[in-house]
């Protein structure tokens, strides 16, 4: 069994699994991703309702361990900041 571990960014409203655009390519889920989510470049922000779970249940089909490494921010995360992750599709 393989191990898989995703960082998972959190603040007091809401929290989001750290991934790559290419990961999700090769597990192809690149369409399956909601406006919630957030990218710039190759790095993606899974947000934790549905997207992230997503990924968690893919990688774990094909047999992954997953370890989630947790971090925490007592005010708003940056994370807010980045693009909405179908922004970044239509710029593709």
């Amino acid at each position: 069994m393989r191990k898989s571990k995703l960082h998972k960014y959190d603040d007091p409203g809401h929290g989001w699994v750290k991934t790559t655009y290419r990961a999700l390519e090769i597990l192809g889920l690149t369409d399956k991703i909601s406006p919630y989510s957030y990218r710039e470049g190759n790095t993606v922000w899974l947000e934790e309702d549905c997207d992230a779970p997503l990924l968690i249940r893919t990688l774990r089909g094909l047999g992954n361990e997953i370890e989630i490494i947790s971090h925490f921010r007592n005010s708003q995360s940056p994370i807010r900041y980045k693009h909405p992750y179908y922004q970044t599709l239509a710029n593709i």
